[in-house]
């Protein structure tokens, strides 16, 4: 997540600002990022005639990042307000926090995405651009584009500005396997907070399972958005504020 705010940040081609001024005024909206515990997405929205504007910019930043202290300095502070804002202030945020730690044991999945305080003050140049090097390249990359754009041309448009990108070498490390959970697992966090939050997390097959699809299907008619059935029942009927 720290490396996602750096890449807004200069590159050899484009100044820092540039990019972001480029993107508004070509009429783009929507402008954003986010970090995930499997990938990081960028996104755009912009007028279909503008399309070329975006891939080169987003292919440029893949190749030609220019991983600097001078950027790396403000956006550890951000980031680190981020934090705290988002975990270390906010009981929702250490319980969901807390619940992968309890969850995991030796899978990746434990490590929450932002870091902990200790990752982002250790975290230095070298780390970054050893990190850049070796995951965002073009064999590592997915690009998509909707809208009302021509498939043919546009693939023609992506090969042009992508296809000469070198590939990088990336060596996976193989996540450890987790170990059975035979038991439940529950922590109680003792929190100033005018309100009761209870967490439950279930552990489900993993994606390419077909149980999968029918388990997402769920979790939509129990508790997506307002006509779920468990806040109906619970937000509803007075019970919870939130579901």
């Amino acid at each position: 997540h720290f490396f996602e705010h750096l890449m807004f940040k200069q590159t050899s081609t484009h100044p820092d600002g540039e990019f972001d001024r480029l993107l508004e005024s070509a009429g783009a909206e929507g402008e954003n990022a986010f970090t995930s515990r499997d990938y990081t997405a960028y996104v755009q929205s912009m007028p279909k005639d503008k399309l070329e504007l975006i891939v080169g910019l987003e292919a440029d930043r893949m190749v030609n990042l220019l991983v600097v202290d001078e950027s790396i300095k403000p956006e550890r502070e951000v980031v680190q307000n981020e934090r705290r804002f988002r975990y270390e202030n906010s009981p929702s945020g250490l319980m969901y926090e807390k619940v992968y730690e309890l969850a995991y044991k030796r899978h990746a999945y434990k490590w929450p995405v932002i870091g902990y305080e200790k990752d982002l003050n250790n975290a230095q140049r070298k780390d970054f651009e050893a990190f850049y090097k070796r995951f965002y390249a073009p064999n590592n990359a997915t690009v998509i584009v909707v809208g009302d754009v021509d498939p043919d041309s546009t693939v023609r448009l992506i090969e042009r500005h992508y296809g000469k990108l070198p590939a990088s070498k990336i060596d996976r490390i193989a996540s450890p396997a987790e170990p059975a959970q035979t038991e439940e697992r529950v922590e109680t966090l003792k929190i100033k907070t005018p309100v009761e939050k209870l967490v439950v997390g279930y552990h489900i097959p993993d994606v390419k399972q077909a149980d999968f699809a029918a388990l997402e299907a769920a979790r939509q008619i129990l508790s997506g958005g307002k006509g779920s059935r468990l806040y109906r029942k619970l937000v509803d009927g007075g019970i919870a504020t939130s579901v």
